[in-house]
Formats: structure tokens, C-alpha cells, sequence
């Protein structure tokens, strides 16, 4: 015989119509896994299948709206109860003041730029972006390795090089475009075309935009 108040009480089941009928109305979909991998040799160490969040990258040139995007789609997010952490160009800690004032002495070649530029990618790739997926978050990207092997390129760096260089990278789930932009060969920069605010989708580095 039990002693009393030694009983369990059932729970119900948590109401999931909120967020049902939520997607309904937007008409978006169930999210489905998606198969994680890197783009070249990745990093060692690193079970793939274990990496349950999402990476979402958002690309465009400056004046786009880009940050605007990505300030929307994370306050979205977490609104809706999903952990978000952003990473971006220039914010690692290990190498971020450097690269600043690399960049103001304009002494370095072309190829330790690159390298400084991987080596802030690397450092954020293994230190917030592969924990972050480990954990279940959802990763935003302020731009990721096609705007620095964009800008390698243009700079005359050898493509098979800059490729096997990000070949770290892991194979986002969604790579959003923000605005149409070319490259200019003076600056090596993006340059803001007519049109800004559209946003395309990009299937692979290399792929052309498709605007969704």
C-alpha cells in the first residue's frame, strides 16, 4: 500500500497548437534535420551528427541591410524561444585588435591578410560556433567564408588555395543575400548595386543567388 501523497500526478502533455497554428498562418514549415558537414577537410575531433542547432549566414555588402536583418531575425527568434548567439567578421578574440591594426598600417601581403582573416574565423568556428550547434542554438552569421574568399580572390589569391584554406568550414543550412553587389577590383570590397533589400538565398559559395 503507497503512503499517502506518495503518488504521482500524471501531467498533460504540453500544448504544441500555439506554435502549430503559429506556423500555419506564416505558412512555414516543420523544421527538419538536415544532415551537417564541412566543406572541405573541417576540424578534427568534431562529430558532425552531435551538432543539432542550425547555421543561418547572411550576406551583403555595407548599407544593404544586413545588420538590420539580422537584428529582426534574432529578436524573432528569441521571441519565439529559440537561443541564438551571432558571430561575425573581425569578432574574434583572439585576433580581432590585431587585425584592426593590421589593417590601418597597410604593411601586410596579401597572403598573411588572408591567413590573419582565417585565423579569426578559425578561432570563432571552434570557440562559439561548433559549441553553440553542440548545445542546440541557432547560429546567425554576419557574413562567413564567401566574403573573405570573395575578397582573396579578387586580390589575385590562387582559388584552389583560398578553397582548401576554408575547406574548415562547415555547410550552412540557410545562406541569405542581402542586397544585389559586385566587386570592385580597386578596393576589393562589395559594392552596393541599385535594388538594396532584396534578399536571396545562396546554395552553395560559388552558386548564383536565388532571390526568395
Amino acid at each position: 500500500m503507497s503512503k499517502p501523497g506518495s503518488q504521482r500526478i500524471a501531467r498533460k502533455p504540453r500544448s504544441t497548437w500555439k506554435k502549430t497554428n503559429f506556423r500555419q498562418q506564416l505558412q512555414v514549415d516543420e523544421p527538419v534535420a538536415s544532415p551537417t558537414h564541412f566543406y572541405g577537410q573541417g576540424l578534427p575531433n568534431v562529430d558532425t551528427e552531435a551538432l543539432t542547432g542550425k547555421l543561418i549566414v547572411l550576406e551583403g555588402a555595407d548599407g544593404s541591410g544586413r545588420s538590420t536583418q539580422i537584428r529582426k531575425l534574432v529578436d524573432w527568434l528569441e521571441g519565439n524561444g529559440h537561443a541564438a548567439v551571432q558571430v561575425g567578421i573581425k569578432r574574434s578574440t583572439l585576433v580581432s585588435e590585431e587585425l584592426e591594426k593590421a589593417q590601418e598600417g597597410n604593411i601586410l601581403s596579401h597572403t598573411t591578410m588572408s591567413l590573419f582573416y582565417a585565423t579569426d574565423f578559425a578561432d570563432q568556428l571552434e570557440n562559439i560556433i561548433i559549441p553553440a550547434l553542440s548545445a542546440g542554438f541557432i547560429v546567425i552569421a554576419d557574413r562567413y567564408i564567401y566574403t573573405l574568399m570573395a575578397r582573396d580572390m579578387v586580390r589575385g589569391m590562387d582559388q584552389r588555395w583560398v578553397t582548401n584554406l576554408y575547406g574548415m568550414a562547415l555547410v550552412p543550412d540557410a545562406v541569405f543575400l542581402s542586397g544585389r553587389f559586385s566587386l570592385s577590383a580597386d578596393s576589393a570590397e562589395p559594392v552596393q548595386e541599385p535594388n538594396p533589400g532584396l534578399l536571396g538565398k545562396w546554395h552553395g559559395p560559388w552558386a548564383e543567388p536565388r532571390h526568395v
